[in-house]
């Protein structure tokens, strides 16, 4: 099996187990006279079996990626600094006062918003060839 494929089977197996999760909390109680709709004991068990077979299918595409965790975590790190550079408040000029004074603050900024999009767009590039490095290497690496 290909990573991609793999990533897929991971996802899928996480939903499963979140499903029956959610069955196990609500039906370990019922009323007395009523027959639950799932077994307790059945759950638990279904519950472990697909518990280690995400376990292991993880542990395969974590040994798998290997040769990649430099851009796996370099990719990590670029979205949150776009994360961050998006969130920047570019103040400049005079602003009233946050608190409610009549008198305004002046600020200068240290960069421009021009310059802050031209960073995003060479960092949202650097992430999109990571992207596509990795996307490739998924979908031609066997686990």
């Amino acid at each position: 099996m290909k990573i991609a494929k793999a990533l897929k089977e991971k996802n899928r197996l996480a939903k499963e187990l979140n499903k029956l999760n959610l069955r196990l909390t609500k039906n370990v109680s019922h009323k007395k006279d009523i027959e639950p709709d799932y077994k307790f004991n059945d759950l638990l068990v279904e519950i472990g079996e697909k518990t280690n077979e995400l376990i292991e299918l993880k542990t395969k595409i974590q040994r798998a990626n290997s040769p990649v965790y430099d851009k796996i975590f370099k990719l990590g790190e670029l979205k949150n600094q776009v994360k961050i550079l998006k969130e920047l408040k570019i103040l400049k000029g005079q602003e009233p006062d946050r608190w409610g004074s009549t008198s305004a603050i002046e600020y200068q900024s240290q960069t421009t918003q021009k310059e802050v999009d031209s960073l995003i767009e060479k960092i949202e590039g650097e992430i999109e060839k990571i992207q596509d490095e990795l996307d490739y290497f998924n979908a031609t690496t066997e686990i």
